[in-house]
């Protein structure tokens, strides 16, 4: 792979790879014509590479179009447009007398060293008001342990990437350069903005009447081979033949991928008698020794063509061909992903499709049991275990549809023995948690749901399986409706009510045999118990009852003498579970118990017809306390530690006194890198300076700080906003700002403890209002609360107090992003009664 595309001249091999598959054509064409202004007489593409975005312009929209590049690749001569050879990041393109309607930046801002300079410059380059700019750069969000490192490798560019952004740096950094209205949509792991004017935005041309982009990029694909002179073994058409036969398959018009691979004069000579690749190109690829070799003797997008061409030979009904195909296909990108890892990122991405679909082919092919070990063997790293969990419920849509329902079972073992479980789709899949679970996994998960449902049906297990199944189809159709997922649902509890009522005809054919007297039938009492909290003054019980064929009229809890009537209430869920009689839909309880610990509680039930019936309660000794987690403030601090000592510079300590009550481990860990600061209201320890945190801006210049932070200070000054006012004020911009806040913690250090800050609290503070970007936050350290015993009521909402987290602390990470006025924040006394009030926090505190 070539070292640095943007640093001079590129080998021929590299050109040629990036004109086949590298350019992104597709994602520039949908940019310009998303962001199509009102009217298109110049357009600009500033970062051009090979100018296939010029190109693209000029005959899909017939307007002229210039671009600017500092290296420009020269292989394709073909390709229209006139290309100047400019640095980006010098302020040429503002004094420059021509004017544009549409600018297109596509992954440059984050090559430049001055982002905000760089984006003022298209900014004024614009020709109206009704002009636009659109920026399009890697996203920061999208750089996680699920991606693969290839896809992070080439967003992160070590070495010529200068900056990543999110969303909301993005925006802000090209608010900064001046545009009035920016708007920024995420496209993969890209972001893209649209800026100018408000009006600019609002009067883009989309919606009727407006071609789709897909139909505008796909015959500009298509007309490029009807172009005078047109070399079908160029690489530009080279690239524009795969980019077509792709568009194709992807946007489902196999009969067109089909037709094209027929009449294309750049695809015909690459394919046998089977519309696969030829054998002899195959050959030789696998033993090309590296990249150059490789990009320079044999197109560079075959990979991923020998995969297109697989699926659409099973699209096609020709398994036999599929099969052979997927086999060369996984070869052919294991040795491209071999020789060049970071080039080809698409065959990489591609690997793990190619083993799913193999997969499903063996099922299909009878081969259950080779299915499984081909699934068992992909890779299930945190990258790819999103994919193992799609195979897998895959496999088992395909075993149900061929009643294997062992095989059914087999692959619902295998995940629920993972030890990602947790992790999205795999959760949804074993535990029928669907918060975690992608938008786009939500009709697979619910279909492999099914799956168990009909493997329950049709085997012999528990009706309780089934039951199971049911509920859990029914809280994604409740969390996420959908009239395809409603109606499935429905099929399945006819199914369901036709299995109870089927076992119900046969427990009665089996009574009626034994011809024995009718037994008196004493009513079972049903019971759930959905919260409880105990202490050494009470218990507290929520949940519900049901009697079959019963209505209930009371529920109380007794323990010894103590007896406490509860509330009921409406519990429409609970119906789901039965059905045939409604009156358990008001069943549910709720109530609190005055009496002794570790002594039996009796729930009792009075029913009509004088029935009553019961339940002794099982309670915990104590409350039981919730798992305590890795506290997400730990990464807050790390991240905090890490920038600064990377950056260096002047960090403000606030409360900075040391001693055996006031460890500085975070702050003395900074050193030598920073230079610290103590800042204190009284002398002591470690105190480099005697000051109030209300008026820093007394003792340090305007801009002269690196970072400020504090840990338990906050809750101890008068006014905090003005604080968090005069840290903006001395910190440089971009500088940091981290503060850890006492949230559910006693009375202390009085009289000068004030405030109690929750996490939207300190997001205020150090919010975009008070010039700073939050970068990390968050509460931890979970607690809980027991009210007193005059609060002890079921009438009183503060009986679930200890069923639900209060937190030790709020915390904070935040950087500057703008100066604040100086009259943006007021002191609301004067100044000396601030200083009289600050000192009055105790000294041995």
């Amino acid at each position: 792979m070539h070292e640095n595309t943007y640093a001079g001249e590129l080998d021929a091999g590299y050109v040629k790879y990036y004109a086949e598959l590298g350019a992104g054509v597709e994602p520039m064409a949908r940019m310009i014509m998303e962001n199509l202004p009102q009217h298109l007489n110049a357009f600009a593409d500033v970062g051009c590479g090979l100018g296939y975005s010029m190109d693209f312009v000029e005959h899909a929209l017939n307007v002229p179009a210039l671009g600017f590049e500092p290296y420009p690749m020269s292989l394709a001569t073909d390709l229209r447009g006139e290309l100047l050879a400019r640095p980006l990041d010098a302020p040429w393109l503002a004094q420059d007398a021509r004017r544009f309607d549409l600018i297109l930046a596509s992954e440059v801002i984050e090559h430049v060293d001055d982002p905000v300079g760089f984006a003022s410059q298209l900014r004024m380059a614009l020709a109206d008001a009704l002009s636009l700019a659109v920026f399009s750069t890697p996203d920061a969000d999208s750089i996680t342990p699920h991606e693969h490192p290839s896809e992070i490798y080439s967003r992160l560019f070590p070495g010529e990437h200068r900056c990543l952004y999110t969303a909301e740096m993005l925006k802000l950094t090209l608010l900064r350069a001046g545009f009035e209205c920016v708007e920024v949509v995420r496209h993969g792991g890209q972001l893209v903005a649209t800026a100018g004017t408000r009006q600019a935005l609002e009067s883009r041309r989309c919606g009727a009447g407006v071609e789709s982009w897909h139909v505008v990029y796909q015959r500009y694909l298509r007309d490029a081979f009807q172009r005078p002179n047109a070399d079908p073994a160029s690489p530009m058409l080279m690239g524009h033949a795969y980019r077509l036969f792709k568009a194709l398959m992807n946007g489902g018009d196999f009969a067109a991928a089909r037709a094209w691979l027929e009449e294309c004069p750049s695809l015909r000579p690459l394919l046998d008698e089977r519309r696969l690749l030829r054998q002899s190109t195959f050959e030789l690829a696998i033993s090309l020794p590296d990249f150059e070799s490789y990009v320079t003797q044999l197109p560079s997008f075959l990979g991923p063509m020998a995969y297109h061409l697989a699926m659409l030979a099973r699209l096609e009904g020709r398994m036999v061909d599929a099969d052979a195909g997927l086999r060369q296909a996984l070869r052919w990108m294991e040795r491209e992903v071999a020789i060049g890892p970071f080039c080809f990122i698409e065959s990489s991405s591609l690997l793990g499709p190619v083993r799913m679909e193999r997969a499903l082919l063996l099922v299909m092919d009878g081969k259950a049991e080779q299915a499984i070990e081909l699934w068992q063997s992909m890779p299930q790293g945190l990258p790819d275990i999103r994919l193992f969990a799609c195979t897998g419920a895959r496999l088992a849509l395909e075993f149900n549809a061929s009643a294997q329902y062992a095989f059914v079972d087999r692959v619902f073992e295998c995940l629920a023995s993972h030890s990602m479980r947790s992790q999205g789709l795999l959760s949804a899949l074993c535990d029928g948690v669907w918060d975690g679970c992608l938008a786009q996994d939500i009709d697979l998960a619910f279909d492999a749901w099914i799956a168990r449902f009909h493997c329950a049906l049709h085997s012999a297990k528990p009706p309780s399986e089934m039951h199971e199944a049911y509920v859990v189809l029914s809280l994604c159709v409740g969390q996420h409706p959908d009239p395809s997922r409603q109606a499935k649902l429905d099929r399945v509890r006819e199914d369901l009510d036709a299995t109870r009522r089927d076992m119900r005809a046969k427990a009665l054919v089996r009574d009626a045999s034994t011809k024995l007297p009718a037994p008196m039938v004493v009513p079972a009492l049903v019971h759930f118990v959905d919260q409880l909290w105990c202490d050494a003054h009470g218990v507290y019980v929520s949940g519900w009852v049901h009697v079959p064929d019963k209505n209930v009229e009371c529920i109380r809890l007794a323990c010894r003498e103590s007896v406490a009537e509860l509330v009921t209430r409406s519990r429409p869920d609970v119906q789901t579970y039965f059905e045939q009689q409604r009156a358990a839909s008001t069943m549910g309880f709720s109530g609190y118990l005055s009496c002794p610990p570790f002594q039996p509680v009796e729930l009792q039930v009075e029913c009509d017809e004088g029935v009553a019936v019961g339940a002794t309660l099982a309670l915990p000794q104590h409350l039981m306390q919730r798992d305590q987690t890795e506290f997400s403030s730990i990464a807050c601090l790390e991240t905090f530690r890490r920038l600064m000592k990377e950056r260096g510079g002047t960090v403000i300590v606030l409360g900075g006194r040391k001693g055996d009550d006031h460890p500085d481990e975070w702050a003395d860990c900074l050193e030598p890198e920073c230079r610290v600061v103590r800042v204190d209201i009284h002398a002591g320890e470690g105190v480099d300076l005697v000051a109030d945190a209300h008026a820093l801006s007394e003792h340090f210049a305007p801009g002269s700080v690196d970072a400020v932070m504090s840990s338990s200070v906050m809750e101890h000054l008068e006014a905090p906003w003005v604080v968090a006012a005069q840290i903006n004020h001395v910190l440089r911009p971009d500088g940091l700002t981290m503060h850890f806040v006492p949230h559910t913690w006693p009375l202390h250090a009085a009289p000068n403890d004030f405030w109690r800050v929750s996490e939207s609290g300190l997001q205020a503070l150090y919010g975009p209002s008070m010039g700073f970007e939050v970068l990390s936050s968050g509460m931890d350290q979970p607690v809980r609360m027991y009210p007193p015993p005059a609060l002890r009521s079921s009438s009183f909402a503060s009986i679930e107090m200890p069923l639900l987290d209060g937190y030790l602390e709020s915390f904070l990470l935040a950087r500057k992003v703008a100066d604040l006025p100086e009259d943006a924040v007021r002191w609301p006394g004067s100044a000396d009664e601030r200083v009289a009030r600050a000192q009055t926090y105790p000294v041995d505190e």
